[in-house]
């Protein structure tokens, strides 16, 4: 299995734990934001933040833990757990969302709170060139 290939087992895992955990509330279940996680110039895993949550996936450990807002581990989940999860969360109607740049997420981020009628927020947005 390739890294993006695990990274997507490890996102189906995540959002199936936060589902479990927010049931009816499916934007509970998305990161807020990702992150990926560089030590010595190597790649080391990725930081997913959500709003009650921040989970770190460490690729060599193959390990998951999840984190509440003080920094305590509520969760912790290694190799086959996380494929156990993630298959628990595999839906065949279910509908894979790639993964968005930078510039998708940004206008997304700017379209909601538009749609909020939230222009405070909008002019604050930062403005950012894409080459």
């Amino acid at each position: 299995m390739t890294n993006s290939q695990r990274l997507l087992v490890v996102r189906n895992s995540l959002r199936n734990w936060m589902s479990g955990r927010h049931a009816g509330e499916a934007d509970q279940a998305e990161p807020l934001s990702e992150a990926m996680l560089i030590r010595g110039g190597f790649f080391r895993g990725r930081r997913f933040r959500f709003l009650n949550y921040q989970a770190v996936w460490f690729i060599e450990e193959d390990e998951l833990k999840v984190h509440d807002r003080e920094g305590s581990v509520v969760a912790h989940f290694q190799g086959e757990q996380i494929d156990r999860l993630a298959e628990a969360a595999a839906d065949p109607s279910s509908e894979v969302r790639e993964t968005l740049s930078l510039t998708e997420h940004l206008q997304d981020v700017t379209q909601a709170a538009e749609s909020a009628g939230d222009e405070q927020a909008v002019a604050e947005q930062p403005q950012r060139r894409v080459a």
